[in-house]
C-alpha cells in the first residue's frame, strides 16, 4: 500500500483498513459492522444486490487489474489474500480479457498502419 493509503489505517497494528472493535482481535470489520444493515437495505432496493461488500471489494480489484495488469501483488495485498497465487486464480478471467484486449489492440494498430501506408503510399 502507498504512503497515501497507509496514513489511513492510523494506529490499526493488524494493517487493515477497518480493524473490528468488537469482533476476534486480528480481524477485519466484517461486512454487517462496516455497512450497517440500513446501507445494505438500500442498495438492495435500489440495485437487487446482496452482499454488497463483497461485490464492491470485487469489483475495485476488477477495475485495478484491467487498469494494471502487471498490479497482481498490488491486489494481493490490499484484498490480503493467503497468496498471490490465490489472487491469480481469482482474477484469472480479468487477465485472459485484458490480454486478449491488448492483443487486438497491437495487431489491429500494425494492421491499420501497413493499410494506411499501402493505401498512400
Amino acid at each position: 500500500m502507498g504512503p497515501q493509503g497507509l496514513q489511513f489505517l492510523g494506529s490499526s497494528p493488524e494493517g487493515f483498513l477497518f480493524p473490528s472493535r468488537i469482533a476476534i482481535a486480528g480481524q477485519p470489520k466484517s461486512a454487517e459492522q462496516f455497512v450497517g444493515p440500513d446501507f445494505k437495505k438500500t442498495i438492495h432496493a435500489d440495485t437487487g444486490l446482496r452482499n454488497f461488500p463483497h461485490i464492491l471489494r470485487r469489483f475495485a480489484a476488477t477495475l485495478y487489474i484491467t487498469n494494471n495488469p502487471e498490479g497482481v501483488e498490488v491486489v494481493h495485498h490490499v484484498l490480503r489474500h493467503t497468496s498471490v497465487d490465490m489472487t491469480h486464480r481469482s482474477y484469472a478471467g480479468v487477465y485472459d480479457l485484458v490480454a486478449v484486449c491488448r492483443y487486438d489492440e497491437l495487431t489491429l494498430g500494425i494492421c491499420g498502419a501497413i493499410l494506411k501506408e499501402v493505401s498512400y503510399g
